[in-house]
């Protein structure tokens, strides 16, 4: 439980820390934050709440393989 509630804050932090850097207009630092922001909270995401840490290699693997796939296209479409 207590792990749960230090993954959620983390979440807040990263989701509030994601607005702000939208707001900041760093030019193209702005996107790869956000979007390593988002890669962290998916996996997060998934990892805890989705309980792919009690899953087998394979499940975790595919997981993290197909977010990270996601995100590398968001990054060159940028």
């Amino acid at each position: 439980m207590k792990l749960n509630l230090i993954c959620w804050l983390f979440l807040v932090i990263l989701t509030i820390a994601g607005f702000l850097v939208s707001g900041a207009h760093l030019g193209a630092a702005t996107s790869a934050i956000v979007l390593s922001a988002a890669f962290v909270k998916s996996g997060l995401v998934g990892w805890r709440f989705m309980e792919l840490h009690r899953a087998h290699i394979a499940w975790r693997s595919a997981f993290l393989l197909m977010i990270a796939s996601l995100i590398g296209l968001f990054f060159v479409l940028a």
